[in-house]
């Protein structure tokens, strides 16, 4: 059986059979390197890719499929998808953060992160879509996402990490 992986982002993929196209799993990779796979029958953690060729005894990072994915936005800032429909871009030179900020009015004060994030309420880990800067500033947080499975994704991380 060959096994393949389906680019959902630059660092996830979708891990499925060649023929069947049948769904195996998740494969994130973290900022670290290290990966996890994410499957019906559990979670798998490997130190680099290395350990994930041997787990499946074959080279599947030689067999990504690259698809693009269509979202419901059509509107984005520096990439990431945004909730509003005109959104003005808050900070084109990065000044105020290296987060893509966006406005919904031109003389707003008030700044929205695109993209999708996991942050970290006094009662856990929760996936935000475009939430406001002040939110991030506020507290801890991973992110921007491009999609939404990819932050699903870091967010089963994110709150497997707090259980240990």
């Amino acid at each position: 059986m060959i096994i393949q992986l389906k680019e959902i982002t630059e660092s996830s993929w979708l891990v499925i059979t060649e023929k069947e196209q049948e769904k195996i799993g998740l494969l994130s990779e973290g900022y670290d390197g290290d990966l996890t796979l994410l499957s019906k029958g559990g979670k798998v953690d490997f130190n680099d890719r290395g350990e994930v060729t041997e787990f499946f005894a074959e080279p599947i990072f030689d067999n990504i499929v690259v698809t693009s994915l269509a979202t419901d936005t059509e509107h984005t800032v520096k990439g990431y998808p945004v909730d509003f429909t005109n959104p003005f871009e808050a900070d084109p030179e990065d000044e105020i953060s290296d987060l893509p900020l966006y406005t919904k009015t031109k003389t707003s004060t008030v700044y929205h992160c695109a993209g999708y994030y996991c942050i970290r309420f006094p009662k856990g880990w929760a996936d935000a879509y475009s939430p406001k800067l002040a939110t991030l500033e506020k507290y801890e947080y991973v992110g921007p996402f491009k999609n939404e499975l990819e932050a699903k994704s870091h967010l089963t991380i994110c709150k497997n990490k707090e259980k240990r």
